[in-house]
């Protein structure tokens, strides 16, 4: 039986065509910042205009080719990569608090081995942009349209397009001026030159005003940014090097001799919340670490602010052994990797890294630039679980002190599955991907338990300071908005807003034990190992403070703002070069 068809003209498929792109962005902005700004339209019609208006063009010009171009069949095309799209935006969010950017895709290759990480942040909303085109499909299989193409039609739909972005714009500006910065060129040229303290922020600022499709436009526009603007090597100006000088000990003689080994576990994901919880039958989920925060030589905060950027696991790592704070784009460990970096390694004769996870984050280059003279990665290259990666340890202790060995966990990095059988015991109704976490803490916390107290049978801990921090935090704000009735319900210790990193350090220099539960940075730790290792007469103290200086603690001569906007000058001239020279 022959499907009967209806014949539409072509500004009815126009109209379909962008109806659907312009439902998608709606229901992007509602899955991502959860209004939809009804409202506005009686409480401040500027903003309804702006916000609907931002949606409304993508769809107009998108959808305006439907009035010359003659088959229907691009309109699929053109529909599965803006799923696609959208998918990958929402899902890179929930995962990162940001959006999808030209680098971002650049260093896709950090995922070999790593994919089946995008499965703990798919759920139903995910696909809902592919039943909108579904829906669209239907309409184009029972309909046919005139062939008569629409050349003047498309100038005018054009037209209306360009109108609506200089109306757009027009609109932010009135409703507030400083709105000119989330343009789409400036933000893009923000993310190219690093003009913004906080260009991920700017960024999501930008999309919650715009649509993710709003980027391709940008993308261009920022490789033509750097293109003709950008160098490899940032030349400082002379009020560079005075702000940099300010910070930098130029004439330290670097003579300090280091007794004390470091020991250096970096856990993939820790949150220090997990450090507080127990199972259903009252069962600590890191029992290990829970014993070594409450040693008498023990320094425990619970409040350390992650301070990565798209770098994630690369820019903690660079974080927690330079000093350092990342830039927003390129990723540092990514781009300048063979840069001069500081690092107390650089003090030891015997340092060596134990990577689980072969290839990425440009651990073959950076580890050596930040001073380790030994990767231990996995050689069969493939992922390995922390029981392997700390029995590769153990047979890596070197024989002749004093030594730095840097390990990382990998067994807390999402999708959270977990390499043993769980003994813990939760409530059903808790969210999958937290009891999952949870279980895979536990494990993680177990294996660095087997590894400290095989060190501490041969006494080699009396003489070693132990860290143990997170590289970043692993729930960002928008799947904790999704948690939080189930969190208040059962009364979890998850913070609402945002979660923090614990820090452990355990060193004989420690006098007593010090808790610390104000807010703290991932910056702090470098200087606070400084201290501990007794390394005072390091040129490079960071740009955070001793945690165990109260004066300090309570008045730092940085910001944070600041903080960041000397790395950023600092990496991009690969200042120290020039330093140790």
């Amino acid at each position: 039986m022959k499907t009967k068809t209806i014949e539409v003209n072509r500004w009815t498929l126009f109209a379909v065509f962008g109806l659907s792109i312009f439902v998608k962005c709606i229901l992007f902005h509602y899955f991502c910042f959860n209004y939809v700004a009804v409202s506005s339209l009686w409480n401040a019609p500027h903003d309804f205009f702006s916000f609907y208006v931002a949606k409304l063009l993508p769809a107009v010009s998108i959808a305006s080719f439907t009035l010359i171009f003659k088959r229907k069949w691009w309109i699929i095309v053109a529909s599965i990569i803006i799923d696609l799209w959208l998918s990958a935006n929402f899902i890179y969010y929930r995962a990162n608090d940001l959006f999808l950017d030209t680098e971002t895709i650049m260093i896709a290759d950090n995922l070999n081995g790593f994919w089946s990480s995008i499965v703990a942040y798919l759920n139903w909303k995910t696909i809902s942009f592919a039943v909108v085109s579904v829906l669209l499909y239907v309409f184009l299989a029972f309909t046919k349209v005139d062939s008569n193409r629409k050349r003047k039609e498309f100038a005018i739909a054009s037209t209306v397009s360009v109108l609506l972005f200089v109306g757009d714009n027009f609109a932010g500006y009135s409703i507030d001026p400083t709105k000119g910065k989330y343009s789409a060129f400036k933000v893009a040229k923000s993310v190219s030159m690093g003009d913004f303290y906080s260009t991920s922020f700017v960024c999501n600022q930008w999309i919650e005003a715009q649509t993710p499709l709003h980027f391709f436009p940008s993308f261009i526009y920022k490789e033509i940014c750097v293109l003709y603007y950008e160098s490899d090597t940032y030349t400082l100006s002379e009020s560079d090097i005075f702000k940099i000088e300010e910070v930098v000990d130029c004439v330290a003689s670097n003579s300090d001799t280091v007794y004390q080994n470091l020991i250096f576990i970096l856990g993939e994901s820790f949150e220090s919340w997990a450090l507080l919880m127990k199972d259903d039958n009252g069962v600590e989920i890191t029992p290990n670490m829970n014993r070594y925060r409450e040693g008498s030589n023990c320094l425990y905060a619970n409040k350390i602010r992650s301070q990565i950027r798209r770098g994630t696991s690369g820019d903690g790592q660079m974080i927690v052994q330079t000093g350092l704070l990342p830039i927003e784009s390129p990723v540092a460990c990514m781009k300048y990797g063979e840069n001069v970096y500081p690092n107390y390694a650089h003090k030891y004769d015997s340092a060596i890294i134990i990577n689980p996870a072969h290839g990425v984050w440009n651990q073959s280059i950076v580890t050596y630039s930040y001073g380790y003279k030994k990767l231990v990665e996995d050689l069969i290259k493939k992922r390995q679980n922390d029981e392997q990666t700390f029995q590769m340890a153990l047979k890596s202790i070197p024989s002749d002190e004093p030594f730095c060995m840097f390990v990382i966990t990998i067994s807390t990095h999402t999708p959270f599955s977990c390499p043993r059988k769980s003994s813990l015991s939760f409530n059903k109704e808790l969210p999958e991907i937290l009891v999952n976490y949870m279980n895979c803490m536990h494990y993680a916390d177990s294996c660095i338990g087997m590894f400290l107290n095989e060190l501490g049978k041969d006494s080699l801990l009396q003489n070693t300071t132990v860290v143990i921090t997170g590289d970043h935090t692993i729930f960002r704000s928008n799947l904790l908005a999704e948690m939080q009735p189930t969190i208040e319900k059962y009364g979890l210790p998850i913070p609402k807003d945002e979660t923090y990193c614990p820090l452990i350090i355990s060193s004989p220099t420690i006098e007593k034990h010090t808790e610390i539960d104000t807010l703290c940075f991932q910056m702090d730790i470098y200087p606070t190992i400084l201290h501990c290792l007794g390394i005072n007469d390091y040129y490079w103290k960071g740009l955070g403070v001793n945690l165990l200086d109260d004066t300090a603690l309570q008045n730092r001569k940085i910001s944070e703002e600041e903080a960041f906007e000397l790395s950023n000058l600092i990496i991009r001239s690969n200042y120290f070069k020039d330093l140790n020279n």
